[in-house]
């Protein structure tokens, strides 16, 4: 069940990934992570769009925070890296 929504969340991020906010529409404004104009999102925007429990994911980061891996250190094939892992592991929370 993890791992379809870590590939939908993937797919997500693939098709527009966005920084400073959850979700962007088409013209670059933040709107709600669930909105139906929203066209780019944060990782965690992403993970919430799908259903997932950030949560259970927070400690994947070395960071500790998907803000700081997702805005300041991130970049959008870090986070399709970070998905990338994790479909791996077959979606598993440990």
């Amino acid at each position: 069940m993890n791992k379809e929504k870590l590939i939908a969340a993937r797919a997500l991020i693939e098709r527009g990934w966005c920084q400073g906010t959850y979700a962007r529409n088409k013209n670059g404004y933040s709107v709600e992570f669930d909105s139906p104009q929203a066209t780019q999102f944060c990782i965690m925007g992403a993970l919430n769009r799908v259903g997932l429990n950030i949560e259970d994911y927070r400690k994947d980061l070395s960071q500790g925070s998907f803000i700081k891996f997702n805005d300041i250190t991130g970049t959008k094939d870090k986070v399709l890296a970070w998905f990338d892992r994790r479909i791996a592991e077959d979606g598993s929370v440990e």
